[in-house]
């Protein structure tokens, strides 16, 4: 629709739907309107504003290898998965992207996995 914004407004906590923010839009729904049937729209095929936000992940390992003696050797190691645990959205599905669908524009669920952190030993002979 011209001249209406497609971006909303506010924090990545504010603009995703859950139990507290039920209404939020990842993108503004009013700016799309349905072509008149047997006709193309003008929107293009990939609308920037409207992709689902990159993936940022930092991960870190720490290990520490110590001799034994006797061609022994041990090896602890530390492993954190997604460091400063942030969330990682997942897709649109394909109900969240059809216009005149209630969850149109919203991005409702998330993917990835919330920080993991494992601890190793190993004994080498």
């Amino acid at each position: 629709v011209s001249g209406v914004d497609l971006a909303t407004s506010g924090s990545l906590a504010d603009r995703l739907a859950s139990a507290d923010h039920p209404s939020a839009t990842w993108f503004n729904p009013a700016a799309f309107t349905a072509a008149a049937a047997g006709t193309w729209g003008n929107a293009p095929r990939t609308v920037t504003d409207a992709r689902t936000p990159r993936i940022v992940n930092t991960d870190v390992a720490v290990q520490k290898n110590v001799g034994l003696g006797g061609g022994k050797q041990a090896q602890i190691r530390l492993e954190i998965f997604n460091l400063f645990n942030r969330p990682q959205l997942a897709g649109f599905t394909t109900a969240q992207v059809t216009q005149g669908n209630s969850n149109f524009g919203q991005m409702t669920s998330q993917g990835g996995f919330m920080r993991m952190t494992q601890v190793s030993f190993r004994l080498s002979w």
